[in-house]
């Protein structure tokens, strides 16, 4: 039968405990994140927009918070009652609520750090080059046509447009990837950003319940005679 460790410790069963409860919800949220991700790839600047962000990002925080509150709750409110009332002479007052801890706002700003360092390119510097750089190489080959048009045949206009086309929408489908492959390098380094973040929220709120644990027990002296247990209230 497993003993309650030493009064003034986390114990190994709490700690485990909470432990478990971190790997969890951080499992929770990088599939929550992910998802939030892949939708902001799919449309073009979305994952620069640290206003779509903090909207987003307010779903999976609140529901980290929920399931903080609901798997370590019972475990801290056991833990409290049981330092207490080791003490003779104490009264238990509000074991039954733990502060309200949130983790919206490190995740917000998590997110914001990460698309105001992110490099110019990852967010859309790069954009203007790339597309002049695919005008000069489409210049290139319309001045290279326009040498051949005066022996050519009647069907040189056609061939031209044609030409004016395809070089186009080359241009636009570069574009379109160059794009493509900033906002995804966006997403990802916002998603690596926030699930750091709350790991480390979540070591904090850890280490609050470990301090809590070892410092003074939510309590109070109670007016009791010598001899006279403890009173609950």
């Amino acid at each position: 039968m497993d003993r309650e460790p030493p009064s003034g410790s986390i114990g190994p069963p709490l700690r485990t405990a909470l432990d478990q409860a971190r790997v969890d919800l951080l499992a929770t949220l990088s599939v929550q994140v992910d998802g939030l991700a892949a939708h902001a790839v799919r449309r073009a600047g979305r994952a620069g927009d640290l206003r779509w962000w903090t909207v987003a990002l307010d779903g999976p925080a609140r529901t980290l918070d929920d399931a903080w509150a609901r798997r370590s709750g019972p475990v801290l409110r056991r833990r409290a009652v049981a330092t207490a009332l080791r003490h003779q002479g104490v009264g238990v007052i509000h074991i039954t609520h733990g502060a309200s801890l949130s983790g919206g706002r490190a995740l917000t700003a998590a997110a914001a750090r990460a698309l105001a360092v992110a490099p110019g390119r990852e967010r859309g510097a790069w954009s203007g080059a790339v597309l002049s750089g695919s005008a000069v190489s489409v210049l290139s080959i319309l001045l290279a046509v326009g040498r051949l048009l005066p022996v050519a045949g009647p069907g040189a206009p056609l061939a031209l447009a044609g030409f004016v086309l395809l070089a186009g929408a080359l241009v636009a489908a570069r574009v379109r990837a160059v794009r493509s492959a900033r906002d995804r390098a966006l997403a990802r380094r916002v998603r690596d950003a926030v699930l750091t973040a709350a790991d480390r929220e979540l070591a904090a709120w850890i280490a609050a319940a470990e301090w809590a644990s070892t410092g003074p027990a939510v309590s109070r002296r109670a007016s009791c005679r010598p001899g006279e247990p403890a009173r609950a209230h």
